[in-house]
Formats: structure tokens, sequence, C-alpha cells
């Protein structure tokens, strides 16, 4: 049985929707994030960041909560790729919003602080959405893009040579992702055939089996 573009699509989603660990690392990340810039940032811009990040991360929950019930059923699962998408690229915002921090503290440390917190979610992000590659787009986008805006309105030579990178960086984890991606999809079509494989001829056994039993017996004849 051929294997249906639904069926790869379906997969890899529930590789991205099946398990709250992403979320659970954001949040980690948001207090770890917070704790950091206690002492260096308007604190009510901080807790703000930190609200809205935790509000999104609380609806993306509920939504796994939800997903948890229609994973076996492919089409409500294909469904779910938007809503999916934007909560995650909403996510991928807020860490965003968060980079621009580096232009609103002075500390040289503390900068470098936050550059390692965005490179870090940058590539957790990759590991846990290149297997649906809007998602991934969205986040990867929602992460990156404010800092390197931010970086060339700075106006400054080094911030706008930091902001070509951010671009450049943005470009290759994208490039990247897409060839990973088609590493999952060709594993998980793989996968999927052989399944169908398999059920294929389980199914053969079962059905020879069965007109094995209900055949009549061939009666014999008396001798003479």
């Amino acid at each position: 049985m051929a294997v249906r573009g639904e069926d790869i699509r379906a997969t890899q989603l529930r590789l991205i929707g099946r398990t709250p660990v992403a979320l659970l690392g954001a949040l980690l990340g948001a207090a770890f994030a917070t704790a950091i810039l206690w002492s260096y940032l308007d604190r009510r811009l901080l807790l703000a960041w930190a609200a809205g990040l935790a509000g999104i991360i609380a609806v993306r929950l509920a939504l796994w909560s939800r997903f948890r019930r229609i994973a076996q059923d492919d089409a409500a699962v294909v469904r779910w790729l938007w809503p999916l998408t934007a909560t995650v690229t909403l996510t991928g915002l807020m860490w965003g919003l968060f980079g621009i921090s580096f232009y609103l503290v002075s500390d040289i440390e503390i900068r470098g602080v936050i550059v390692l917190i965005l490179a870090g979610t940058l590539a957790s992000g990759t590991m846990f959405y290149a297997p649906c590659l809007p998602a991934h787009g969205g986040y990867v986008l929602g992460c990156a893009l404010p800092i390197a805006v931010a970086a060339f309105w700075h106006g400054s030579t080094p911030s706008i040579l930091f902001g070509a990178l951010s671009f450049a960086y943005i470009a290759l984890v994208l490039a990247a992702a897409r060839i990973f991606n088609g590493s999952i999809a060709a594993t998980i079509r793989l996968q999927l055939e052989n399944a169908a494989l398999v059920d294929g001829l389980q199914q053969a056994k079962e059905t020879a089996e069965q007109a094995n039993r209900t055949k009549s017996p061939i009666p014999r004849g008396d001798e003479p």
C-alpha cells in the first residue's frame, strides 16, 4: 500500500506535539533569563515579558493536552498544523523580544549571557521543531529577526556587522532544517512502508489460514 503524504505529515506533527519537554524547557529558560536580568533591566518590562511567555506556554500546554486525545487520528492531527505553528511562532517571538534586551543593558558579560540564551533557544528549537518546517521557520524567524533588526537600527558598525551575521545565521539554520526535515520525512516514509508491508503479509497469512479452516474435506471412496 502506498504511503500518503498526509500519513507522513501527521507523523511529523506527532513528533513535535506529543511531548511537553520543549515547553518545560522554555519555562526553565524563562526563569533563568528573568533571574539573570533582574538587576540589569526595568523590572516591569522583564515581568511583562515573563508573563507573556508563561501565558503562551500555558496555551500550548492546553493544546498539548487536547492533542493527546486525537493523536491517533491522522486527519485530525493534520488539522492541527496551523494552531501548532502559530503558537510555536509566538513562543519564538517572545524569545526574540528577549534578545532585544541585548541593546538595553550595558554590562558586557550580561550581553554575552543574553546571546548564549538566545543561541540555546534557537538550537533547541531546531532540534524540537525541524520535523515540521512551518513551525520551525516561524520559531526561528520570531526568535532571531528582532535582534537582527535591532542591530541594524542601532546603527554602529559592529552592530550592523552583527545584524548581517544574524541574517546569515538565520539562512543557515533554515537551510539545515530543510535538509534535516527531508531526512526525517524519508525515515518516516520507510517506516510506514515497512509497517504496511508487514500488515499486508500478516493479513494474507490470516486469510490463507481462514481459507484452510473453512475448506471442506474431500471424502474418500470405499475400497473394494
